[in-house]
């Protein structure tokens, strides 16, 4: 689940301290990311998560449509989707890309 802050939060999980700011979305695991949208109504929101529908533009100004496999996070903090494409194969979606979110 691709969560992000509307403001600065650091948030206390039994992993330890996370620092979210807006901007920058952070990849949770379903029980985790239940419990911080549970707890801070208004200070966080879904961005997606498996199964979300995304439309996206590609370098060449097309663009595409699939649904979310899932979430990855590489070490350099960028966020990438996973994703069917509805015309057939995958892809490997930087986030900053995503044009369009039908949960």
């Amino acid at each position: 689940m691709l969560i992000e802050a509307y403001q600065p939060l650091r948030i206390r999980l039994k992993s330890g301290e996370i620092r979210m700011e807006p901007g920058h979305p952070l990849e949770f695991n379903a029980e985790d990311g239940e419990k911080l949208l549970a707890r801070a109504p208004g200070k966080v929101r879904v961005i997606y998560q498996a199964g979300s529908m995304i439309t996206w533009q590609r370098a060449d100004g097309r663009q595409h449509t699939g649904v979310v496999d899932f979430l990855h996070t590489d070490p350099t903090g960028t966020a990438w989707a996973f994703v069917t494409v509805l015309d057939g194969g995958w892809a490997a979606v930087n986030v900053k890309f995503v044009r369009e979110v039908n949960p």
